[in-house]
């Protein structure tokens, strides 16, 4: 499900503020700290009870990278080898005893959320049950394939080398924060939003440029993977659609990502190609749960951690409203031709940021001074958007 942004526009003179669409830029930018001179107070949210809870553990330990398959053992374990060896060899069927039957289903949904590289593998298409006198004996789930089925080694070579773009510009010592960035960066600029694409695998947006949330989200699975970086594929819904989005362990703890809604619509439909939101970049249960619900398929972390949250790591979260320091990020934004982004702790400090930026007119000043004169903003106008979810305001300025 995609996410559509609303825009404000604020216009010079004290003009009304009027709701249309708009469009920013955003280019590859490292963390930088904002100056000020009291810092920023960071909150620790509190912890949803919302979803089983599951022992952080070190992202050295590669059973991590199959989430779905550290959760199990025995009988189940050697269900789920089975469901993964057929996938493997592209069989158009497995078999299993009629008792086993919804376990091996569940087992092919758990190979598909731990195993984005088995592309041609879509679902299910079928089960049925073998009777004997009207006793139930043997059980066959048809697995439903692409077309990429047919050939999956030259379908393997398309995807590997669309992925060493990314992987080649990668370094191994970068911290996971920073791998994971680069990552997300580099799936949303290159990925085009399209509801059309022919399925909803790694393989279109690797090879195509395009795709949708599934495809998003199991690209981010793979490429971290490959980095040595536990993610895995989670489902469920978003504001009432169907959705797909990330979990991952960066760092030594868990977070939630979601890199299709780092590539929003505007509220006109535009998109802007290389813009990057970071809203539902490494954020908490708490925070993801006010918009999304997880299915019940496995059992997921409680995710608390900040550390590696976008803002977090930015110096972009903020105690209170400050000219002086939202400046500070404004031109610090500005000089790479980035739009401005900053969160608050609380939503009584964002509602008196809105107060002072738009009611108040300070944004139209801040604009100004971030300009400096130079001329490279157009200080007229200035667009805007606040997300009350996660209290944050991001300014989308017109470069000229």
């Amino acid at each position: 499900m995609k996410q559509i942004l609303r825009l404000l526009l604020t216009a010079a003179f004290f003009a009304p503020l009027l709701l249309c669409s708009g469009c920013a830029s955003l280019f590859f930018l490292r963390p930088s700290s904002s100056a000020s001179s009291q810092p920023p107070v960071v909150s620790q949210p509190a912890v949803s009870q919302q979803q089983a809870v599951l022992p952080a553990a070190p992202a050295a330990q590669a059973g991590l990278l199959r989430y779905c398959r550290q959760l199990l053992s025995g009988h189940e374990l050697d269900l789920y080898l089975r469901v993964l060896e057929a996938v493997q060899n592209a069989e158009p069927a497995i078999t299993c005893s009629s008792s086993d039957l919804d376990t091996m289903r569940r087992m092919v949904d758990y190979v598909r959320a731990d195993y984005p590289e088995l592309f041609w593998l879509l679902g299910v298409n079928s089960s049925t049950i073998t009777t004997v006198n009207g006793v139930p004996t043997e059980a066959a789930i048809e697995f439903r394939y692409s077309g990429e089925a047919a050939d999956p080694a030259a379908a393997q070579a398309r995807v590997e080398a669309a992925a060493q773009e990314c992987l080649s510009g990668i370094d191994p010592a970068w911290s996971d924060y920073d791998k994971l960035k680069a990552v997300y960066d580099w799936v949303i600029r290159r990925t085009e939003y399209d509801v059309d694409a022919a399925d909803q695998s790694l393989y279109t947006v690797l090879v195509c440029g395009r795709g949708v949330c599934a495809g998003y989200a199991k690209t981010t699975q793979y490429l971290l993977n490959r980095l040595g970086i536990p993610c895995t594929y989670v489902t469920g819904t978003a504001r009432g659609g169907a959705h797909g989005w990330n979990l991952v362990l960066a760092d030594g703890d868990w977070y939630y990502l979601d890199p299709t809604w780092g590539d929003p619509l505007f509220s006109g439909g535009e998109k802007e190609p290389d813009y990057v939101s970071y809203n539902y970049f490494c954020v908490t249960s708490e925070e993801l749960f006010q918009t999304h619900t997880p299915d019940d398929t496995f059992p997921l972390p409680q995710c608390t951690a900040t550390a590696c949250n976008y803002f977090v790591r930015s110096g972009l979260l903020l105690d209170r409203y400050d000219y002086d320091t939202v400046l500070d990020i404004m031109r610090r934004a500005a000089a790479q031709r980035q739009s401005a982004a900053f969160r608050f702790t609380t939503s009584q400090a964002l509602v008196q940021a809105v107060d002072a930026l738009t009611r108040q007119y300070d944004l139209l000043d801040l604009v100004k001074d971030t300009d400096g004169g130079s001329g490279i903003l157009d200080t007229s106008t200035v667009y805007h958007s606040t997300d009350e979810k996660l209290n944050i305001f991001t300014i989308y300025f017109t470069f000229q």
